[in-house]
């Protein structure tokens, strides 16, 4: 990039209403801002006078903390739609049915394909944690064991 190209850049930023040109090429990277139109805008906007006011929060005195780590998660694998075992023909998953490692609790639909997921663990049922249809997405949880 020669100083011609430069200065007719220079003079296209001037001319219009452009705040920033960036230009790059093997050699060189001009950057050129036009402070005109920046300082213009930021002219035209009103500020509000700050108000001050009191403010009260109820603060709760109890807070339920969940404790998960008691529990297992089977997670979906890939970003997908979830399949219940009803919905692809493979019997049914309900809470409080007891599971075997490798068994198949649902599936998951990616790229029309069906792709079974199964329990990293055996433990019994104690959510399914999307419905049939729903998306899902990589890692989130699908079935919570205990």
């Amino acid at each position: 990039m020669d100083l011609n190209t430069i200065a007719q850049l220079i003079q296209m930023v001037n001319n219009s209403s452009l705040a920033v040109l960036e230009v790059e090429d093997k050699e060189i990277r001009v950057r050129l801002e036009n402070k005109s139109v920046t300082l213009s805008a930021q002219a035209g906007v009103p500020v509000m006078p700050m108000v001050s006011q009191q403010v009260s929060v109820a603060v709760p005195q109890t807070v339920e903390v969940k404790d998960d780590t008691a529990y297992n998660f089977v997670k979906s694998p890939i970003v997908g739609t979830f399949h219940s075992l009803n919905a692809i023909g493979k019997g049914t998953l309900n809470v409080g049915d007891k599971v075997e490692k490798g068994q198949v609790l649902c599936a998951v639909e990616a790229m029309k394909l069906m792709n079974d997921i199964e329990s990293d663990t055996s433990g019994e049922v104690v959510e399914v944690m999307v419905k049939d249809g729903d998306m899902v997405e990589f890692g989130q949880a699908l079935v919570k064991l205990k």
